[in-house]
């Protein structure tokens, strides 16, 4: 009697192979393109920078305008989706550069930048862009 073993024949998995994607698959051995990313939310907590009212606040990722902000939150809005928000979805694993122009109502110009990453875990990041 002859006994083999089909090593080959075993089922490929299908799933993400996406470390940094929200449904990565260690055990995928072939991407299908499942991977989703988190998204992060941009969200002024100020009106007024030293006094000065902030007339408008204007969020670049990647050095593309997403956005103008539109509304204050004391505390990190509870979704991603929020009113007065600016919103970016992860395409890729791939950290983003943020910029932000705060433009006060005496005409003085603010910039803030930073560079964010997607996460793994959560689905909804919030950054600050506001002085």
């Amino acid at each position: 009697m002859l006994a083999t073993t089909c090593v080959s024949c075993r089922t490929k998995v299908k799933g993400c192979k996406d470390p940094a994607s929200m449904r990565y698959n260690s055990q995928a051995d072939e991407d299908d393109g499942s991977c989703t990313y988190s998204s992060v939310t941009f969200f002024s907590n100020a009106a007024a920078y030293n006094g000065v009212a902030i007339s408008r606040i204007e969020v670049r990722v990647n050095s593309a305008l997403l956005g103008t902000t539109g509304a204050v939150y004391a505390t990190p809005p509870s979704g991603c989706q929020a009113p007065g928000t600016v919103a970016y979805t992860f395409a890729s694993g791939s950290s983003v550069e943020w910029t932000s122009q705060i433009t006060l109502a005496n005409g003085t110009v603010l910039t803030r930048s930073g560079r964010v990453e997607p996460a793994q875990y959560q689905d909804c990041i919030r950054q600050v862009v506001s002085p």
